[in-house]
């Protein structure tokens, strides 16, 4: 709930709940906001996130495979340019 396009950070919000049904209740809580609440539920802003790998798993990104794990995530510092039609 307190991600920010402007804020220099990544969020990382980390679901620890192994039963399907717990994460039917995050998702549901998720479009409250008020998954962050719940005490199996950590939530952290970093600038690099490191992500073992447990397993050879896809890394998705908007949907598309772009790696697999292991994989660094970081804040890109220069940012990125978007270009908006007007009208």
């Amino acid at each position: 709930p307190s991600a920010d396009l402007e804020d220099p950070y990544l969020d990382v919000c980390l679901f620890q709940g192994r039963r399907r049904w717990r994460y039917v209740r995050y998702l549901l809580a998720a479009f409250r906001g008020s998954h962050v609440r719940f005490p199996d539920v950590t939530y952290a802003k970093a600038r690099t996130v490191e992500i073992p790998a447990v397993r050879d798993l896809p890394v998705q990104m908007d949907g598309d495979v772009v790696s697999r794990l292991p994989v660094t995530l970081r804040v890109y510092d220069p940012g990125i340019e978007v270009i908006v039609p007007c009208g």
